[in-house]
């Protein structure tokens, strides 16, 4: 009897091993003890939710083909593709996966393009606690389409350089939603961008008369600083950090690493990034271009450029001498290194 009970027992302990595993991650505490949705591929992430909102809603926002970029919570169907996306994770259910060369999307769907790897574990951490739900299948994805397919279901597409994973939601009212959006291609209540405006350009720097330039000096200086102007560029400083805001425009931060801090892994340097621009209370609305990591420095580096209209604005015809992007951020061992940023607003309105 004593060893039926074990057996019993062990067979019952195998099997929650097995569930565990496939659909979440091997942790012997979370094999018995679930803990929702406080894991991500970084480890436990205490991001800053506004920092990590703009991370999810970095990418591009395409509506039967038509292509948004930032701005993306002035779109009504932003807000849609959030709300599926979350009931997703909650509730979905895996359907299929295959090659992507053999991924067809057609060309009525809500699709959300990154240009970077998403990792899947922060994705399904931001929208849902069910763990495991995207992570078992796949590490990361760069896309992922959202498609009425056939009355009250709504599938998901999720596509990573070689494979796509296919979801599905059975969710009437949201199929409702994604069908008319669709098949109607109707822009006002998509609330698009009408024909593009003036783009103006206003000194945010002369006379410190800058948005937030007490909580960008709060953020890079969280001890005490001193402060001084000398020829109308106001320069901020401590021990390791020096900051100036020059008339021309131009903000330039920089600080010595600290040798004691851990390195960083894509997604905590990317919020870190994304919290410093986040300072800005009437922010100029900006767009991930480019990033790499430096092996020499251990610094990740990214390039940010602003948007307005839903249209990536081209500095150099507005401002020729101007070179590179309008945002570079640099972090490395847990903070940021080196901010040099173009101060601008810009303003769209009639011709």
């Amino acid at each position: 009897m004593v060893k039926n009970i074990i057996i019993v027992i062990l067979a019952v302990a195998c099997t929650v091993l097995a569930v565990r595993v496939w659909f979440g991650s091997f942790s012997f505490g979370e094999i018995f003890f679930s803990t929702g949705g406080e894991t991500s591929s970084a480890g436990t992430l205490n991001w800053d939710e506004a920092a990590a909102a703009r991370f999810i809603s970095s990418g591009r926002l395409s509506i039967n083909g038509q292509d948004f970029y930032s701005n993306l919570q002035q779109i009504a169907s932003w807000d849609y593709a959030q709300i599926a996306l979350g009931q997703l994770i909650e509730g979905g259910d895996f359907v299929r996966f295959g090659t992507s060369a053999g991924f067809l999307p057609t060309q009525s769907v809500v699709a959300i393009s990154y240009n970077f790897p998403m990792s899947s574990a922060f994705f399904r951490d931001f929208f849902g606690t069910r763990a495991g739900f995207l992570s078992s299948h796949f590490d990361y994805f760069t896309s992922v389409s959202i498609a009425p397919v056939y009355p009250d279901v709504v599938e998901f597409a999720f596509v990573d350089d070689d494979t796509y994973f296919v979801f599905a939601l059975s969710a009437p009212a949201l199929y409702d939603v994604f069908h008319n959006m669709l098949a109607n291609d109707d822009y006002d209540i998509l609330h698009s961008a009408t024909t593009a405006g003036s783009v103006s350009i206003r000194n945010s720097v002369r006379n410190m008369n800058l948005v937030g330039v007490r909580s960008y000096v709060q953020y890079l200086f969280p001890g005490d600083f001193e402060h001084s102007v000398v020829n109308e560029v106001w320069t901020y400083n401590d021990s390791r950090r020096v900051a100036h805001f020059f008339p021309s425009q131009v903000v330039e931060f920089n600080s010595i690493a600290n040798p004691s801090s851990a390195s960083d892994d894509f997604i905590s340097a990317i919020l870190l990034a994304y919290a410093l621009i986040n300072q800005n209370r009437v922010t100029n609305d900006v767009m991930l271009a480019h990033y790499f990591y430096s092996e020499a420095s251990s610094r990740w580096h990214f390039y940010f450029d602003y948007v307005t209209q839903h249209a990536v604005v081209n500095l150099q015809e507005l401002l020729p001498s101007h070179q590179g992007h309008a945002l570079e951020i640099q972090v490395g061992g847990g903070e940021v290194l080196m901010y040099r940023r173009l101060m601008m607003y810009f303003h769209g309105g009639p011709q």
